[in-house]
């Protein structure tokens, strides 16, 4: 349900956007020149993608959303928020059949950590060939574990699961585009204040 509040509060985050660019790709801001709205979103869902033929099985990206002042209540229902900002690590997959994704799970200084994903999209495309199922996951992740992913350097792997088969997924978070994403929502903060 956090999740479902999370997306909901993109959509209204506002079409007013500029990008910064990282060095191999953009890495956009939503709303932050914009007065009517509360949220600025930070994300890389354009950043340098594959194109998602039925060989390649995930697509991963970065969100966050941040609140453009400290007394907002826009973040008060997602819960993993810090300092008004919420960090989400967001994963398109194509396989052969749905797979209702519903967790994740990554290492940090050796521990296991689980989380809640959400699939909040879906689509299917078919041909004779057979069908590619595209599932859109969420997952609410902390500021400490991005940084953590990130001193690591070589990409950090997060394993998703399904909650209706025993299939689960390896999915490599791109080191550089994390590099870039953390630096923007640091600029972002920096300027909001």
């Amino acid at each position: 349900m956090r999740l479902a509040a999370l997306f909901c509060l993109l959509a209204l985050a506002g079409c007013s956007a500029s990008a910064i660019s990282g060095s191999t790709g953009e890495v956009a801001v939503v709303g932050l020149s914009d007065p009517l709205e509360t949220l600025v979103t930070v994300h890389t869902l354009s950043y340098a993608r594959p194109f998602m033929l039925q060989g390649t099985k995930q697509d991963p990206a970065f969100r966050a959303f941040l609140a453009k002042s400290a007394n907002s209540s826009a973040l008060d229902s997602l819960g993993l928020t810090e300092d008004g900002v919420a960090y989400q690590v967001y994963i398109q997959t194509n396989e052969s059949d749905w797979m209702h994704w519903s967790s994740a799970r990554y290492l940090i200084d050796g521990e296991v950590v689980t989380r809640d994903a959400e699939v909040i999209g879906s689509d299917v495309s078919c041909s004779r060939y057979g069908c590619a199922h595209y599932e859109t996951v969420g997952i609410l992740v902390s500021r400490a574990d991005l940084d953590a992913f990130r001193a690591g350097g070589a990409g950090a792997v997060v394993r998703i699961d399904s909650r209706t088969t025993t299939t689960n997924r390896d999915v490599i978070l791109p080191s550089q585009e994390l590099a870039d994403f953390l630096d923007a929502v640091d600029a972002t903060r920096a300027a909001l204040r």
